[in-house]
């Protein structure tokens, strides 16, 4: 991935002799969408109970999830 995506026209990156430039091809399909929902859902059971999130999201780190 680069930032920005998608790179501009006069980015050098296009020019490197050692790199190879794709799109950005990220997502999700098949079986794991239905356990991304079953951890949505046993999250929100969790909090719902006053539980603590098995999966608690760090705003700190956020900025190099994707």
């Amino acid at each position: 991935m680069t930032h920005p995506e998608p790179l501009p026209a006069g980015s050098p990156l296009y020019d490197l002799p050692n790199a190879f430039l794709t799109p950005h091809l990220a997502g999700s399909h098949g079986n794991e969408l239905s356990r991304m929902g079953l951890f949505m859902v046993e999250e929100a059971e969790r909090w719902a109970r006053g539980a603590h999130l098995a999966h608690r999201v760090d705003p700190a780190t956020l900025w190099r999830q994707a």
